[in-house]
């Protein structure tokens, strides 16, 4: 619920929290020969150039990803956070300058204040403490002492973060937009670009903008190709309405019934026509022990072919749920019977595999909980809870609508402007003092990665997708990609009523700012103790899991080889309309790693798989998303690279999904991963390099696509198959 959207001079929010360590000097203390250009690591790098008084003097600090179990580092507020890993050479001694005796680096924001002390440093290569600013710039001075709270000896480097050269966009650029736009009989270019198909561009109503960002002049004109979906009643199916999840406990062997069909949700004190699985809205949670097998038969009650994809298990490939890879469409009104294997404890999900965009965003997705034999697999808790995150698009009255033919929303993802947990906008929980909750958390939005904390709680993060961390970890917020599954617990210290908040940096592409926005998703109210009894749950340790490790030690070898195949992440468009190609032209002087909110509404809502092909390439062949050819025996590891190519016209993070194994995550951008779980989506932040090891287990054929729903719809996938 947007009840606690920022709304104060977010201008100047350019200025934000930095938690620093002191710096110390590596190993390698003799001066290094340097290139200072940063290359593809252009968001991840900056060059330091030499002031007068050190005219040799060259320096590069790369912004190394600070070790967190999530795809992207982040604080609590949202702010990106990087240690400063920084080389220099040609440096003069300090007293050459004057009554000096060291240098000093410095972190400060634009307006130079705030400004804070990273350590001494000198030539060579230094490890240098979190920096976790919007903007920054990072200078290096020399100075009487390492000491101090300010700069006061001369400045010697200087250079300055991708981010702080993102400026607002100026008169003669919004002119030249003006231009773009003035020349072109933009709504006659879309009908002839659509005929000859049997739909028309009509019947389109212009989407919500951002509350905090105005829409861009020119823009009023745009609408998408093809005609917009909406769902109607659907004949001989009553609609009824929506119904609470519901827990189905299942025992090997078990069957049940899948029904997805329409039913009536509200949502924020408003009724919409949505869809459920059997009427609820999260579909049920289905709970099984570890190695069961069940019966799942489905009925498609819906308007459009469907099916289920059992998210993340490692089961019989012909009971995936991929329509033209694994099975037919299930049509309206048919049924598919699916035989459910799960093989690995943890958390689960169920969703459709066919115009997942539709349907999935309409409220078709479910948990799947696998309970180990293990009773020490998972520390004890005194309550257990499942939030499955997602947000939702609407006007006052409707739902926005989807495109018929062809997914709309395809540039960026259909960010929703009313975010939900487990279906409703105000999420409640009552617990004790002393209670030790653990929270299992899902992420079914199409395309918004949600930042998660609890207010003046820090949470103990114990497992991801398929398995458990090597090391159980503190985190004071978790950055959850869509797709991704998270396992957290949290202990409840004090009385009182406490705020689940989505916290997150936004852009202002037009004023070139940050700005933050505060989503109050919920609130966790602890009560006094009502038991002699003391709480089941140990201690608020850190445990490390030495058969988590020894699982894992076999594939170590991997982490160092060259890779085995390698992939790139990139766009290509076509036609787009001239106001949207001269923005993104201005814009591309900035991408953040990972776009948290839709500011654009108006030129993403306007694009379809007409203009926008959003692509996985075979670096080694050039083939592209289905052309790659990937098959690989049964039994194999293989090291997998894929770069998040920055330069594209309008990059943006992708969560990775590979069907039916497992993989680890060993290096975001060179550098090793320190605790790793066995996961099957991966968060890539944009320009980053991920390098995974994959354990091939399960023959078939097999899918690997982005998870942002309108990206695969405009055919960010692949199949690869494990020969038997």
């Amino acid at each position: 619920m947007r009840s606690e959207l920022v709304r104060g001079e977010w201008l100047v929010w350019l200025i934000a929290a930095v938690v620093m360590l002191p710096g110390r000097p590596s190993a390698a203390q003799e001066p290094l020969l340097l290139d200072t250009t940063c290359g593809h690591l252009e968001l991840y790098c900056i060059s330091l150039f030499s002031t007068s008084r050190a005219m040799e003097a060259t320096g590069r600090a790369i912004l190394a990803r600070p070790d967190t179990p999530f795809g992207v580092a982040v604080s609590r507020e949202g702010r990106q956070r990087y240690l400063i890993d920084l080389t220099i050479e040609g440096l003069p001694p300090p007293q050459d300058l004057g009554p000096y005796t060291t240098y000093v680096v410095w972190a400060t924001t634009p307006e130079l204040s705030p400004i804070y002390n990273l350590g001494t440093v000198g030539n060579g290569q230094f490890e240098l403490g979190e920096v976790s600013l919007n903007k920054f710039f990072l200078l290096v001075s020399a100075e009487a002492g390492p000491g101090g709270l300010e700069r006061k000896g001369p400045l010697v480097l200087r250079g300055q973060s991708a981010s702080s050269r993102m400026e607002a966009h100026g008169a003669f650029q919004m002119a030249s937009i003006g231009i773009a736009v003035g020349s072109i009989d933009y709504e006659s270019k879309r009908e002839e670009a659509t005929r000859g198909h049997d739909h028309e561009t009509k019947g389109w109503m212009s989407p919500p903008m951002h509350p905090l960002v105005s829409m861009m002049p020119g823009m009023e004109r745009l609408r998408p190709f093809g005609e917009p979906w909406t769902l109607e009643g659907i004949e001989g199916v009553d609609v009824v309405p929506a119904k609470p999840r519901q827990f189905y406990r299942m025992a090997d062997g078990d069957s049940l019934v899948l029904r997805a069909g329409p039913v009536l949700k509200s949502v924020g004190g408003k009724t919409f026509l949505m869809y459920g699985y059997n009427d609820q809205i999260p579909g049920p949670v289905i709970e099984v022990s570890q190695a069961a097998t069940i019966v799942v038969d489905f009925i498609n009650d819906t308007a459009q072919p469907s099916s289920i994809h059992w998210h993340g298990l490692r089961h019989d490939n012909q009971f995936d749920g991929v329509p033209g890879v694994t099975q037919d469409p299930v049509a309206p009104g048919e049924t598919f019977r699916y035989l459910v294997h799960f093989p690995d404890a943890g958390v689960y999900w169920y969703h459709p595999h066919h115009r997942e965009d539709i349907q999935q965003d309409l409220g078709l997705a479910g948990n799947l909980l696998v309970r180990s034999a293990d009773p020490d697999y998972l520390p004890a808790v005194d309550h257990e809870e499942l939030l499955v995150l997602d947000d939702f698009l609407v006007t006052d009255s409707t739902i926005v609508p989807f495109g018929r033919t062809s997914a709309n929303y395809m540039l960026m993802g259909r960010f929703g402007n009313t975010l939900l947990v487990n279906g409703e906008t105000e999420y409640q929980l009552t617990a004790e003092v002393g209670d030790v909750v653990r929270f299992y958390i899902t992420n079914v939005s199409n395309t918004r990665t949600f930042n998660l904390s609890l207010d003046r709680h820090v949470m103990k993060v114990v497992a991801s997708d398929i398995g458990r961390f090597e090391k159980e970890v503190w985190a004071e917020s978790a950055a959850i990609a869509p797709a991704e599954r998270y396992v957290v617990d949290i202990r409840f210290e004090q009385e009182g009523s406490y705020p689940l908040l989505n916290r997150i940096q936004s852009i202002h592409h037009q004023l070139g700012v940050f700005f933050p926005e505060i989503d109050t998703l919920g609130t966790i109210h602890v009560g006094p103790k009502t038991s002699a009894e003391e709480s089941l749950a140990a201690a608020p340790n850190l445990r490390e899991r030495i058969d988590v490790k020894q699982d894992i030690d076999p594939f170590r070898e991997y982490f160092d080889r060259d890779p085995d195949r390698e992939f790139e992440l990139t766009l290509e468009t076509d036609d787009l309309p001239p106001v949207i190609t001269q923005f993104m032209r201005l814009d591309r002087i900035y991408f953040n790693p990972v776009e948290w909110s839709g500011t654009m509404s108006m030129m993403n809502w306007a694009t379809s798989g007409k203009d926008i092909k959003w692509i996985i390439r075979d670096i080694v062949s050039g083939n592209e998303n289905m052309d790659i050819d990937w098959r690989v025996p049964r039994g194999t590891v293989e090291k997998i690279k894929i770069h998040n190519r920055q330069d594209a016209q309008h990059a943006m993070q992708h969560p990775i999904h590979l069907h039916g194994q497992r993989f680890l995550v060993v290096k975001y951008n060179g550098r090793l991963v320190e605790n790793l779980a066995w996961k099957d989506t991966v968060l890539i932040p944009t320009g980053m390099t991920v390098e995974l090891v994959v354990d091939y287990t399960n023959p078939g054929k097999w899918m690997m696509h982005c998870h942002i729903a309108e990206h695969l719809e405009s055919g960010m996938k692949l199949v690869f198959e494990v020969v038997d």
